[in-house]
């Protein structure tokens, strides 16, 4: 169990006995920014991104259970993005698990006073822009700008409408007649669920959406560097100011400006690794 748990991790367990553990996060630029910005803090730490939370919040659950049953574990150690799902893991002995409290990494590079000092310089950026109020301006517009989206997805799988998807566990071992009937079953529900839709519909879905904007509103205007999308917001900042360097490098530049300045954002982060990793 432990081997396959930790293979389907991209790792193993001779990997893991030359650290001092291994830290499993989300994705590549998630492992760059960390090296950038705590390189100290986790130079005994083998770092590695691993993609598709569900599958590794699986192996989580593996590892914990062989640790249960008294199987010897090398330390792992797990980081999530919050995004909108928080998790319900919890942290034993060997098997660590960190969750953002802000939605993502990114969000904490959100830190205006670094921001205006690269986004003002024509070394940095081909676009400059000419303030810390433009700065802060824009920032917030793009973070503001995902809250439709956001209230649209909400609203949209609050109708609970049946996927049409074949899913592989309700055809395994089963016959065409069986598979035919499985299917026919769901399409028939999409049908009683769709049938109707028409431009009233339309109306409703808007002014629902319209009433969970208004309800998020209040909470976007002061808490957008915690809650929005930081990975998208950086991906959208690129567009408007044209950067010298690519969007990692970018990103690694930030930290690194918030390492050498001791920026509050930079010490959260510090004081949440040294807290998994303790």
């Amino acid at each position: 169990m432990i081997s396959e748990a930790l293979r389907a991790l991209g790792t193993s367990e001779t990997e893991a006995l030359l650290y001092k553990g291994t830290l499993f996060v989300e994705g590549k630029d998630d492992v760059e920014i960390l090296q950038a910005g705590y390189g100290e803090l986790l130079r005994r730490y083998f770092l590695k991104d691993r993609y598709g939370r569900q599958e590794v919040e699986k192996q989580i659950k593996q590892l914990q259970e062989a640790e249960r049953k008294g199987n010897n574990l090398s330390p792992s150690y797990f980081v999530f993005d919050r995004d909108e799902q928080p998790s319900d893991l919890k942290s034993s002995a060997m098997v660590r698990v960190l969750q953002w409290e802000r939605r993502c990494l990114e969000n904490y590079l959100i830190e205006i006073d670094v921001l205006t000092d690269i986004l003002t310089n024509t070394d940095f950026v081909q676009k400059p822009l000419a303030n810390q109020g433009e700065v802060s301006n824009l920032l917030r517009s793009l973070a503001i700008a995902q809250l439709d989206e956001l209230v649209a997805k909400q609203i949209y799988e609050s109708y609970e409408f049946e996927n049409p998807g074949l899913r592989a566990v309700e055809i395994r071992g089963k016959n065409l007649g069986d598979i035919a009937r499985t299917l026919s079953g769901r399409l028939q529900s999409i049908k009683a669920q769709t049938g109707s839709l028409d431009s009233k519909w339309e109306a409703e879905f808007i002014d629902k959406c319209q009433k969970r904007k208004s309800d998020l509103q209040p909470v976007w205007e002061s808490k957008w560097q915690q809650d929005c999308d930081g990975k998208r917001l950086f991906g959208d900042l690129q567009q408007h100011v044209a950067p010298r360097v690519s969007l990692i490098k970018l990103k690694k530049l930030v930290i690194n400006e918030m390492r050498n300045q001791r920026r509050e954002n930079w010490t959260s982060v510090e004081s949440l690794l040294k807290k998994l990793l303790s």
